[in-house]
């Protein structure tokens, strides 16, 4: 229910705005043939800052070598299991892209110890870090590992909401499903999403969040 054209009016929509860096967390494109028009896209606007994308369930979905193939061959790099630093204007961001379980209703904590691992060898220095994570439950593991944000998506707030928060929230509050979160000292946004499972949203618009890091 989201095709290039919708994003293109998205991506013109924020030509305002003044972004540093932009992570795209998985989910791309549902139909495989719109997944290289859809990051070039992405690209065209305002290409002086960095942009970066992760994996999610669909990537996998739809045969994830291939998919990876084509993000190889866009100008947007993919993120997999390893990190890359941002330097924005002097501080260091490490901005890691956490691999997907695919499953569902699993317990993921040991995949996404396993994948944070991997992102963190030969880490360098940096001043905050930021996890690319489709699943907003990895914000259960982060704090051992000293992971400052995680920016999410998957849910899309099951497209009810009332208030910010998804109507499902009491029921699944562990799923963490639309909003700021926080554990420990580790802080999680999950993102409502641009693109639709079904082809309305009610008190669950869809968005492509603005986060502003401030010095504490």
């Amino acid at each position: 229910y989201y095709q290039l054209d919708d994003l293109e009016r998205l991506l013109l929509n924020a030509e305002s705005e003044s972004v540093d860096l932009v992570v795209i967390t998985g989910d791309v494109a549902d139909d495989l043939s719109q997944l290289t028009d859809a990051l070039k896209l992405i690209d065209q606007k305002k290409s002086t800052y960095p942009k970066l994308v992760s994996v999610g369930n669909h990537e996998y979905f739809r045969g994830i070598q291939e998919v990876r193939r084509r993000i190889d061959t866009s100008p947007i790099p993919l993120l997999l299991n390893n990190h890359h630093i941002v330097n924005v204007n002097g501080v260091k961001l490490l901005i890691g892209g956490m691999d997907d379980p695919v499953r569902m209703h699993t317990d993921n904590v040991p995949f996404f110890e396993r994948s944070i691992k991997q992102i963190l060898i030969n880490k360098p220095e940096y001043d905050f870090s930021i996890l690319m994570s489709h699943r907003p439950k990895a914000l259960n593991v982060v704090p051992d590992f000293n992971i400052d944000l995680v920016l999410a998506g998957h849910t899309h707030g099951a497209q009810l909401g009332f208030n910010n928060r998804s109507i499902f929230e009491p029921m699944w509050e562990e799923n963490y499903l639309w909003g700021k979160y926080s554990k420990g000292k580790s802080q999680l946004y999950t993102s409502s999403g641009v693109g639709h499972w079904f082809p309305f949203r009610l008190g669950c618009p869809a968005e492509a969040p603005i986060i502003t890091l401030k010095k504490a």
